[in-house]
Order: C-alpha cells, then sequence, then structure tokens
C-alpha cells in the first residue's frame, strides 16, 4: 500500500473512532506502525 492509501486509511480510521466513541493511540508513530501492518495483511 502507498503512502497516500495509508494516509486514506488513517483519515477514515479516525473518522470511524471518532463516529463510535473509540480512542486511537495519540502516538502517531504507533499508529502509523499498526496500519501499515494492517496493509500488509
Amino acid at each position: 500500500m502507498t503512502e497516500e492509501g495509508i494516509e486514506e486509511m488513517r483519515n477514515r480510521v479516525k473518522q470511524y473512532a471518532k463516529e463510535k466513541g473509540f480512542v486511537l493511540n495519540v502516538d502517531e508513530k504507533q499508529l502509523s506502525a499498526v496500519l501499515r501492518g494492517l496493509a500488509r495483511n
């Protein structure tokens, strides 16, 4: 997945979390690692 794709996924995940009342990891580096891992699988 490209960096653009990961950024798009990040935006969708943040919006979803906001709608559902979830709290994402505030550490952007950790969040990026999780998103990259999900994109690989």
